[in-house]
């Protein structure tokens, strides 16, 4: 089948990189960084480093809060409910309807164009893949080298040595499995081990179950705490190991890019870095909060980015890594989706009539079940976040959010400040409409819905749901009467 590529246009001749490195780590917070603000020394001395070297966007926003469908967003430059991928289980999900235009994933674009495909880690979620090398993970990344910076070093080594092998440029997407849950040393994370190691007890050759010891062990007294976070003893003790998973994880992005600097090729390659979205805790993931969609992304194109560079007032999509990669390459784009390519700003330009807001969803939790669909939709401009909890008008759709009785929303319940009693109440039963100053209110405490930005936002909003077949968009046009 041809592929929807439009008509590549002619450029000036520019230095392009042959090969692409997309990195990813999961369920991590946009400012659990040194480079993003996090106070912890030595957090993140590998993708610190990075940064330097690149240009950081720091109103980067994925577009939406759970795994699978996040990284098709990715992948494909696609919203869910274009690209089919909508929840986790079986997707896409019963009763969808396909777009005008189906469109590749980014890995079966470049593969079509003759590169080497490797994938390491949180790839089987991936519709449409094509890879040539393919190393999975264990179940919630419980076996050993899912989050082992030696093996993420000699599996980055074989695919660039396989590429060079076959004479061909490279795609490689490297997705270290940390900071997901379960975190180091807590009862989770032996609970899940114990499990797995009964389970794949007879699996020949049997995994090595158990995540590697980490380097640090962070007192809750000196993490820097989450601001949608409450400072509460049990909150500093229950995200405390997260940070441990956090420099694990960058120790994995550091063996990556050392694999790649050994291989003589890292000025020949188009690097990018981001989360998949926030930390697994309620207010990050599986909501649809500043915390859940904001990531730390950056582009390194050798030559091109200068170096330590930001874009600090424009707002940028995960969507838009598929175009971006592309264009950079110099190939010709794939028509019909709704990322754009972010080459103006690694060229240290704002294209003038670059969009004003992004878009962002959420639809099901796990399984395309109804007692598993929370749709909400948000817009933002940086500044503001509007939040739409269309669940609560889809009949039959649950009332109360999937994480109610999470520990540490009972903690908050229990709490004798009624400031965290509300708090606990609100993740439970949302309204229909939240607004935030995400500049000033990063943890989003203060519901300003009704204020004047809000009917900004949703014209933006209604303006998105309706260029891309929203199936949510009668639904939203009731809402706004």
């Amino acid at each position: 089948m041809a592929l929807p590529f439009a008509a590549a246009t002619s450029q000036a001749a520019v230095q392009r990189p042959r090969n692409v490195l997309l990195i990813t780590l999961d369920d991590m917070n946009w400012d659990s960084l040194g480079v993003t603000g996090c106070a912890i020394p030595g957090i993140s001395p590998h993708l610190d480093r990075l940064a330097s070297e690149s240009v950081l966007f720091n109103n980067a926003y994925i577009m939406t809060s759970i795994c699978g469908p996040s990284r098709n967003a990715m992948m494909t430059g696609r919203f869910p409910h274009c690209s089919g991928s909508m929840g986790h289980g079986h997707q896409p999900p019963p009763g969808w309807t396909p777009p005008a235009h189906v469109t590749p994933s980014l890995s079966t674009c470049l593969h079509d164009r003759g590169f080497f495909t490797g994938a390491i880690c949180k790839s089987g979620r991936l519709l449409d893949a094509t890879f040539d090398m393919r190393f999975g993970e264990g179940p919630m990344g419980c076996f050993f080298e899912d989050r082992d910076p030696a093996s993420f070093y000699k599996r980055s080594k074989a695919v660039l040595a396989k590429a060079r092998e076959k004479n061909q440029p490279f795609f490689l997407y490297a997705n270290p499995v940390d900071p997901h849950r379960p975190f180091p040393r807590t009862a989770l994370e032996k609970r899940l081990c114990a499990r797995y190691e009964k389970e794949f007890a007879h699996r020949k050759p049997k995994p090595n179950i158990g995540p590697p010891e980490p380097d640090t062990h962070y007192a809750p007294e000196v993490i820097d705490l989450p601001r949608f976070l409450p400072d509460i003893p049990e909150a500093r003790a229950h995200v405390a190991p997260y940070f441990d998973a956090v420099h694990r994880g960058d120790q994995c992005v550091g063996a990556i890019l050392r694999a790649l600097e050994e291989s003589g090729q890292k000025d020949d390659t188009l690097i990018i870095f981001l989360s998949d979205h926030g930390m697994g805790v309620p207010g990050a993931k599986w909501s649809s909060y500043n915390y859940s969609l904001r990531t730390p992304l950056m582009v390194r194109w050798p030559g091109v980015t200068k170096a330590g560079s930001t874009v600090d007032d424009s707002v940028v999509s995960s969507v838009d890594i598929l175009p971006t990669v592309l264009d950079v390459l110099g190939l010709p784009p794939v028509e019909g989706i709704e990322g754009r390519s972010l080459v103006p700003f690694l060229r240290g330009k704002t294209p003038p009539d670059w969009r004003k807001s992004v878009y962002a969803a959420f639809n099901y939790m796990n399984d395309s079940k109804l007692d598993q669909y929370y749709p909400v939709r948000v817009e933002t401009d940086g500044t503001y976040m509007y939040i739409w909890n269309a669940y609560l008008a889809v009949e039959g759709a649950p009332r109360v959010y999937h994480y109610a009785n999470h520990p540490l929303l009972e903690v908050m319940r229990r709490h004798t400040d009624p400031k965290l009693r509300r708090r606990a109440e609100t993740f439970a039963h949302r309204p229909p409409d939240e607004l935030y100053n995400i500049r000033r209110d990063p943890g989003c405490w203060k519901n300003l819905a009704g204020k004047a930005p809000m009917a900004t936002l949703q014209h933006a909003l209604l303006r998105h749901m309706k260029q891309t077949g929203d199936p949510l968009l009668g639904l939203f046009e009731k809402h706004l009467g």
